[in-house]
């Protein structure tokens, strides 16, 4: 998995505008809205990425617990949230 720093400079202008709300927020209030909408990006961006590296590696499949049959992959595809 992509360690934090990683994730942020591979996105830092999508993140960018984000990270600026939160530097230019005034209350409280606006900090937290902001901070918040920064978090759900990154963990977007976490899982995105997780899905992926997941995706990617190979799976033995066993056989189906209920009719014994051997279970396929049905092959990689792209997530996103």
């Amino acid at each position: 998995m992509l360690c934090l720093n990683d994730i942020i400079n591979l996105n830092a202008a999508s993140l960018q505008a984000l990270v600026q709300a939160v530097e230019s927020a005034l209350t409280l209030t606006q900090i937290i809205l902001a901070a918040w909408r920064l978090a759900m990006a990154l963990a977007v961006k976490i899982v995105e990425d997780e899905l992926t590296r997941r995706a990617q590696r190979p799976t033995e499949w066993g056989p189906c617990p209920h009719c014994g049959r051997r279970l396929r992959s049905k092959g990689f595809i792209k997530r996103e949230m």
